[in-house]
């Protein structure tokens, strides 16, 4: 039925109550008619955005188990392998924000019935894991699949993979052993009873047995080997472990401070009593790990390092300044030796999470307090912007609406402070960034424009959210519906954040996207559907190729979404 040139839909409309698309649709959370998402993409939402603290309609525990089923159907259906895959590829390129995630979901997969799913899984541990804590998470998740056992040949021999995988690199493994010695009640010792990995070089064998039995035990078998003289990697991981030894175990904070400028080390690796001295963060800050001092910038505040001198706020500047791409290399490792002068690769969350903790001057376990640095504070939102710099503008003209109904204030992965609407702020901040046509309004059952501009900040554009008070009826057609109503032509684009708990509309989102294609008589004009939660719902349809379902959060989102609209 054609639309009026008054810009009027027509009498005949299906709410979204009832199915517009028979058995193609299926029940949302609040007895909606929507879309099943591809096993794919609802395996992408669970490692982009976890299950954390549920939604108004789900409860964790039941959001997280419709998520291992999908994971398990996919392997029952042959998919495993691809399954696998989509989970290092995620990883790697840190599109995720937590690795919990991707490490819970290979887990899965290590502990199917699946041989193929399950060779795949052990295959690319070192890929996902890439550090202690994870492979410790990833033993955690593989016992309690199994129950109590579950050391049996398959699982020996792929955690046994993950240390022989340093096997060209023995020093990368020393630091890391070291580093991080215990987490999720599990040890490097522990590990290694279990998994008894082959000794493919000498160097391997002396870090081995410096794990079992320490570093004395593990130098009496070459201290008599002629053979030692003539491998300097070997001497350099001895003096590495004994630098660690001294680090953990002197009070000395002027000799500490000596250790950790010669030998690089990290603040895992220095006595937690020394870890409130100033002077030992001036000496990590050169080359501290981008996340760690992330995360560390209100301990380092709290002690003064930043008053005392103005050198150690430009060292920081430098660093937060050099925060330039969010994909790296498959094998660069953020918890790398760094220097100032490097760009870093990290998931924007992590800079908006490290934002709002130092902003707040607390932290949110322990007693450190602090009053911000006014620099710093800037710097974190500026590299927060910077990190999407490299999208190209499209020239499309965009609706952004942002769903700020009951299912929207939840947090987001868990993490107190940052709820689904402050999250989809930060995302529409990626577009209005970028491009220069854009109009940004709110809507539950009700509609209205949100002003911004350029300038507005996440902060600010939350705030104006709250301002408004809808109730909790979700209707994801109004912004369709409304740019017809308002006889607005020219949207090229329709981009919706929604947890897709939509039920009350007097039409389907993705009909009234067909319909405003009709009345702008433009064929083309597209809708994207950035989901806020890892359900398995979407609003767009999956068989028509203008609607395209994203993950919020996942930092190849822009990018995506970019291309998408070209």
């Amino acid at each position: 039925m054609p639309i009026q040139e008054t810009g009027e839909l027509p009498n005949q409309q299906t709410p979204e109550f009832m199915s517009v698309n028979g058995q193609q649709q299926v029940k949302n959370a609040e007895e909606g008619y929507v879309y099943d998402v591809d096993p794919i993409e609802r395996l992408t939402r669970f490692l982009c955005l976890g299950t954390e603290g549920g939604t108004a309609c789900t409860k964790e525990e039941e959001l997280k188990k419709e998520n291992v089923t999908s994971i398990e159907k996919m392997i029952a259906d042959g998919r495993g392998e691809e399954a696998v895959e989509t989970i290092r590829n995620i990883s790697v390129k840190r599109r995720c924000a937590k690795q919990k995630f991707p490490v819970f979901a290979l887990a899965i997969c290590a502990r199917a019935n699946h041989e193929n799913t399950k060779k795949a899984a052990y295959r690319v541990l070192p890929d996902v894991c890439r550090i202690p804590t994870d492979l410790f998470l990833f033993v955690r998740y593989c016992k309690e699949e199994s129950g109590e056992g579950g050391w049996g040949r398959s699982h020996r021999r792929g955690v046994s993979g993950w240390y022989q995988s340093f096997r060209d690199n023995p020093m990368r493994l020393a630091r890391l052993v070291t580093k991080y010695r215990t987490r999720e009640k599990w040890s490097h010792q522990d590990v290694i009873r279990l998994a008894h990995p082959k000794e493919y070089s000498c160097e391997l064998g002396f870090i081995f047995r410096y794990i079992a039995k320490g570093l004395e035990k593990a130098m009496e078998l070459y201290r008599h080997n002629p053979t030692m003289v003539g491998m300097p990697d070997l001497q350099k991981i001895h003096a590495f472990l004994e630098a660690c030894e001294v680090a953990m175990n002197s009070q000395d904070v002027t000799e500490v401070c000596r250790i950790i400028r010669e030998h690089r080390l990290d603040w895992q690796h220095v006595n937690n009593r020394m870890l409130s001295q100033s002077k030992i963060w001036e000496a990590l800050l050169d080359h501290i790990p981008i996340e760690a001092l992330l995360r560390n910038l209100g301990v380092m505040t709290s002690l003064g390092l930043f008053a005392e001198d103005e050198t150690h706020v430009e060292t920081v500047l430098l660093r937060l300044y050099n925060i330039t791409t969010l994909h790296p290399s498959d094998n660069e490792d953020e918890n790398e030796e760094t220097g100032p002068e490097r760009s870093y690769a990290i998931h924007p969350f992590k800079i908006l999470l490290a934002y709002e903790t130092y902003r707040s001057g607390s932290k949110t376990t322990g007693c450190n307090n602090w009053i911000p640095n006014k620099r710093i504070l800037d710097a974190l939102m500026e590299a927060f912007h910077k990190s999407f710099q490299s999208l190209t503008p499209t020239g499309k003209k965009h609706c952004l609406a942002i769903d700020v109904g009951r299912t929207m204030g939840h947090t987001v992965m868990g993490v107190k402070g940052i709820n689904c609407y402050t999250a989809a702020a930060s995302m529409i901040l990626t577009i209005t960034k970028v491009e220069s046509r854009f109009d940004v309004f709110i809507f539950s059952d009700e509609y209205s424009r949100l002003n911004i501009d350029k300038n507005d900040d996440i902060k600010n554009i939350t705030r104006k959210m709250q301002n408004v008070n809808y109730s909790a009826g979700i209707d994801c057609s109004l912004p369709m519906f409304k740019a017809i109503e308002q006889k607005v032509k020219d949207y090229d684009v329709f981009c919706i954040y929604t947890c897709s708990d939509t039920y009350c509309g007097k039409i389907h989102a993705d009909e009234a996207l067909r319909q405003y294609r009709h009345y702008s008589e433009n064929p083309n004009v597209k809708l994207v559907v950035c989901a806020m939660n890892s359900k398995g719902f979407t609003i767009a349809d999956p068989k028509d190729e203008g609607m395209l379902d994203v993950v919020g959060f996942d930092a190849a989102t822009p990018e995506i979404i970019a291309k998408f609209c070209q």
